[in-house]
């Protein structure tokens, strides 16, 4: 069969799915998996990343499989996800803990003390984004007080649609929807010195991965994936 087709992913906080369409935007096959949130504490929510990785792989092959389709019939790749949160991978791209969730409150305390010193409402006027205990910054602050040896082995920092495009492709990037929830400045779409200084950050900027267009292609799907 040489006609081509879409594939669609999104990796959701509970549930990962994935649609193939024809070129017309008719949908051909579903498949989806549960994900499951581990609470280790009052609080916290975490995600197992390989487990992820896991379910999308799955899907893809079921989906394949109930359209009958082979994955050369695959023309595009687009992968949507939960936003905010935390994933780390190492120098070897692989996870150096779990994914800690939108939906963590572990931060809170961050968040709070921001809000008295006026930090938020400062960042506020450069990103046109307000923190909160899932945000990016607030839970790499928390990181590096309680777990400063995942921010030492930390190569880059990943949002959810990065981690699966890592594993697709090889290559690491964000767009600038998900990096608007960084410290970015929200009117030139690019990392801001002055909020990873006002976070007291500067010494992860070098983490957060290149931003690019949200409709460019990213990379190509590996013979590894």
């Amino acid at each position: 069969m040489s006609e081509k087709f879409l594939l669609g992913i999104d990796t959701g906080t509970s549930v990962v799915k994935t649609l193939i369409f024809n070129v017309e935007g008719e949908e051909v096959s579903f498949s989806s998996r549960r994900l499951s949130i581990e609470t280790a504490k009052p609080g916290w929510a975490e995600q197992d990343m390989n487990e992820v990785w896991q379910a999308v792989k799955e899907t893809i092959q079921e989906s394949l499989k109930k359209s009958g389709l082979a994955a050369s019939n695959i023309a595009v790749v687009g992968i949507s996800g939960q936003g905010d949160g935390c994933r780390l991978v190492d120098k070897h791209l692989k996870p150096v803990r779990k994914a800690i969730l939108w939906l963590d409150g572990r931060a809170g305390e961050v968040v709070t003390r921001w809000e008295k010193e006026g930090t938020d409402l400062a960042g506020f006027r450069i990103s046109g984004s307000a923190t909160f205990s899932g945000t990016p910054a607030a839970i790499i602050k928390w990181l590096e007080k309680n777990e400063p040896h995942s921010l030492k082995k930390a190569k880059h920092f990943l949002f959810a649609k990065d981690w699966i495009k890592l594993k697709l492709s090889g290559k690491v990037s964000t767009d600038p929807s998900d990096a608007s929830r960084a410290p970015i400045n929200i009117k030139d779409r690019v990392y801001s010195d002055e909020l990873f200084k006002l976070f007291g950050l500067s010494a992860y900027q070098d983490l957060f991965p290149r931003i690019i267009p949200s409709l460019e292609v990213a990379g190509e799907v590996s013979s590894e994936a």
